[in-house]
């Protein structure tokens, strides 16, 4: 008996969904006599600080980081914005998780955890890329710790 030790490479596409499976045909253990059997490797999901799930990709012992997340093809992000922004508007941009920029706008009065859907801004479906899940952006609003007697006055006089 021999051992080795094999690399074996697997592609990971774009919008694959949790606990997909990856099959290596005839690529584990072999012994004389006996066809060897199949790797699979299997996707699972972690959380992820912007993100509500990112996936890694567990193969025996060895871990591959990949993008994917799931609530189906759909990503939802938590975004903290100032109470200043929450009343006047604002403008600001999200890194995507492959990188690229989506720019989350509001022109007026954002309400505490108040969701807003850009549409196409998710996962890509897994056998249909061009078509993407949403994004689903939940704003938490900072709120001042303490206020001084002179901005609480001024609260009392502009807000109604």
């Amino acid at each position: 008996v021999v051992e080795e030790m094999k690399t074996i490479t697997g592609v990971i596409e774009r919008g694959m969904p949790s606990n997909h499976e990856i099959v290596f045909e005839r690529h584990g253990e072999q012994h004389p006599g006996v066809l060897p059997g199949d790797i699979i490797m299997r996707l699972a999901q972690q959380p992820h600080r912007v993100f509500r799930y990112f996936a890694v990709c567990l193969l025996v012992a060895f871990i591959l980081t990949c993008v994917c997340s799931r609530a189906g093809d759909d990503l939802h992000a938590q975004v903290q914005i100032s109470l200043q922004d929450a009343l006047l508007g604002f403008s600001s941009t999200l890194a995507h998780l492959d990188g690229h920029k989506v720019e989350v706008a509001h022109a007026g009065v954002t309400k505490p955890f108040q969701v807003r859907r850009i549409a196409e801004e998710g996962m890509p479906h897994h056998h249909v890329p061009s078509q993407h899940g949403d994004l689903y952006v939940t704003h938490h609003i900072r709120f001042p710790t303490k206020l001084t007697d002179a901005q609480r006055e001024l609260v009392r006089r502009l807000l109604p």
